[in-house]
C-alpha cells in the first residue's frame, strides 16, 4: 500500500508566498531585483587559506615547520629533474611569465574605440 505525498493546499502556498513577499509576475517568474535568498549565503567559519596557513605552521617532531619541509621537498624534486617542481619553484621566485597578446585585424593594428566607431560610420555613410 503506497501513500500519497502530503500536498499543501493552494491557498496555503499563496499565503506562504505573500508572507515571504517574493515579487513575481503573472507567469510566476521573479521580478527584476527580487531574490529568494535576500540575506545571501551565510559566511563560512573557515577558509582554505586559513586552513593551509595553520597546517604549514605546524611543526614536526624535530621542530621544523611544515612549510620548510615542503620547500625542501620541492627543491629535492627539482634536483631530481621534476619539471613541474622546477616550474612551480620558478613561478614562486620570479612570478608567472606573462603572455603578450597582439590585437590586430587583418594584419593592421586596431586603433581606439573612437577610431573604430568613426570608421564604421564612414563605411555606413559611403554605402548610403
Amino acid at each position: 500500500m503506497t501513500s500519497e505525498p502530503t500536498r499543501i493546499p493552494i491557498e496555503a502556498e499563496a499565503t506562504e508566498q505573500a508572507n515571504n513577499k517574493v515579487q513575481r509576475d503573472e507567469k510566476g517568474r521573479l521580478l527584476p531585483g527580487a531574490s529568494l535568498n535576500p540575506g545571501g549565503r551565510p559566511p563560512r567559519k573557515w577558509t582554505w587559506k586559513q586552513l593551509l596557513e595553520e597546517a604549514f605552521e605546524e611543526e614536526d617532531e624535530t621542530g621544523q615547520p611544515a612549510k620548510q619541509i615542503a620547500v625542501r621537498k620541492l627543491v629535492q624534486k627539482t634536483k631530481e629533474g621534476d619539471v613541474l617542481a622546477f616550474r612551480e619553484a620558478m613561478d614562486r621566485m620570479d612570478g608567472k611569465a606573462t603572455q603578450g597578446v597582439d590585437v590586430t585585424s587583418a594584419g593592421k593594428e586596431v586603433g581606439t574605440v573612437d577610431a573604430m566607431i568613426a570608421a564604421m560610420e564612414a563605411s555606413r555613410s559611403a554605402r548610403e
